[in-house]
């Protein structure tokens, strides 16, 4: 565990303050009465989106092809695909749970898929004699 909460320290600091976020919520919103538990949802969101975000800095490559919008569209996309899975299996239990497997399966295979034709059609225009 400390070598993990070292890593995200040597991160940026949004990364740093949604994995607090995500420990808080854990232990106080998992044991909040049934309205409030829906919120712990958002704190795994948010931890994906700040990893997701900052993590792309971490490789020089990816710092190179994808630009802020698109960054910041593919982790604001994940997160909320992470929200809409983990508030599916809150609210449906074990009976639709391969439902929203499937659905939460399609729309982060979206996620992916856009970015990776934007940046390759970003390449192919770089590499286009003029």
């Amino acid at each position: 565990m400390g070598i993990f909460l070292s890593w995200i320290i040597q991160k940026r600091w949004i990364t740093g303050v949604a994995f607090v976020v995500l420990l808080v919520s854990a232990f106080t919103v998992a044991r909040a009465p049934l309205p409030w538990r829906y919120a712990f949802a958002l704190a795994p969101g948010l931890f994906l989106m700040a990893i997701l975000y900052e993590g792309v800095l971490a490789f020089p490559v990816l710092r190179h092809l994808v630009t802020d919008r698109q960054r910041l569209a593919m982790a604001t996309w994940m997160g909320l695909v992470t929200v809409v899975f983990l508030l599916g299996v809150m609210l449906v239990g074990d009976g639709g749970f391969v439902a929203i497997l499937i659905v939460s399966s399609v729309l982060y295979s979206a996620g992916i898929i856009a970015p990776a034709i934007a940046v390759r059609r970003r390449l192919r225009n770089e590499q286009r004699p003029r």
